[in-house]
């Protein structure tokens, strides 16, 4: 097992063949240790599962230390939609990669994003066949002026994830968040954490844990994955 320090990737493998991926993206401003904690108590309930978070390749200036898939200096109206669409292509590279590399397909993928990991992570369900099956989001938000492709949305399973009381990304943009994907025929949760912040609340990385539990099931038995209950 290696261990995320200063921005280095994350990757837990089982003894033998993964039967299941889940890979990892973090925020702008952070590293793959955001996702430390969580991948400690989900390989505890998953462990024929493999668990992967890269390091973003570019260095956040607007941050103190820190990576970022996409720029966000200087982002605005004129180039949000480019950077986004070069953050996605780096993602969904990233994910074909690693499912090349353990012999998974996109029915054994399970992705989750903070935040501006999982902004671009939403972001691939926009084309028609999404490389995943079922989508963790933390701290996401609604992409400005994008229309999703029903099919994909209808084809994998969104769970989302939100402090009550996060300052950075309000509630709100996590309930446009809900309503986007369920406008564009998908069936999302969306737990919150009362008093969370902008970070990966306890409460959240249990519920997450119980959605990859329910999404290893329906994979193993060759089903579409649900995404649990809802919140309106």
């Amino acid at each position: 097992m290696a261990v995320a320090r200063d921005g280095r990737p994350i990757l837990r493998q089982p003894p033998g063949k993964p039967s299941m991926g889940i890979v990892a993206f973090h925020d702008a401003g952070a590293g793959p240790e955001q996702f430390e904690a969580a991948f400690q108590a989900w390989a505890h309930d998953l462990p024929d599962a493999v668990f992967y978070a890269p390091r973003a390749p570019m260095p956040c200036m607007a941050a103190v230390r820190g990576y970022q898939w996409y720029e966000i200096e200087d982002i605005g109206p004129d180039n949000l939609q480019e950077r986004l669409a070069d953050g996605e292509s780096l993602v969904a590279e990233l994910i074909e990669r690693f499912q090349t590399q353990f012999g998974l397909g996109r029915e054994q993928t399970v992705v989750a994003g903070f935040s501006q990991g999982a902004v671009l992570l939403s972001g691939l369900l926009r084309e028609p066949d999404p490389p995943y099956a079922g989508l963790l989001g933390f701290s996401g938000q609604v992409i400005p002026d994008t229309t999703l492709d029903t099919a994909a949305v209808s084809q994998t399973a969104q769970a989302l994830f939100h402090g009550a009381d996060d300052d950075v990304v309000p509630l709100a943009y996590a309930e446009r968040l809900f309503r986007w994907l369920s406008d564009a025929g998908g069936n999302p949760s969306l737990y919150v954490e009362e008093q969370g912040g902008h970070d990966i609340g306890e409460g959240s990385i249990r519920r997450a844990g119980e959605q990859l539990r329910e999404l290893a099931a329906a994979i193993g038995a060759g089903k579409r994955p649900a995404p649990g209950a809802r919140r309106p």
